[in-house]
């Protein structure tokens, strides 16, 4: 059992992999550049819950992150990068939020950090900050 601490992040990673699949990548400036992709919520570098990223964006066709809850997009009209923030941290096990109200400060990089996200979390009770261009 692992209670999370105060401060937690979201951010892609890459797991190395250098065989032959379809959903591999690239990105250069990670450490390890070639492998799976994946979107992460961590406390102190140790990932907590995770979304595989099926190669390309084209949403409708299964591709970008996988296993979204769709009303993210379809009902509320959220990006999918926006989605999978809401998404890791909305998860509920028997009824109740695992990262419950007033209790974490989430850290993002400029690819997540939007005013209507900000405020979505701030109604939720989840203080959040990030880099901006």
């Amino acid at each position: 059992y692992w209670e999370p601490g105060r401060h937690l992040a979201i951010d892609e990673s890459i797991i190395p992999f250098t065989g032959r699949a379809r959903e591999i990548v690239e990105i250069p400036n990670k450490p390890d550049p070639i492998g799976f992709k994946a979107w992460q919520l961590c406390d102190n570098a140790y990932p907590l819950d995770w979304l595989f990223h099926a190669r390309g964006t084209n949403y409708n066709a299964g591709e970008g992150p996988q296993d979204l809850d769709p009303r993210w997009r379809l009902e509320e009209g959220w990006s999918p990068t926006h989605g999978l923030v809401l998404e890791l941290l909305h998860r509920q096990v028997d009824g109740q939020r695992l990262y419950p109200p007033n209790k974490h400060y989430v850290w993002f990089d400029n690819l997540f950090i939007t005013v209507r996200l900000l405020e979505q979390l701030r109604e939720w009770g989840i203080a959040a900050a990030g880099t901006v261009r």
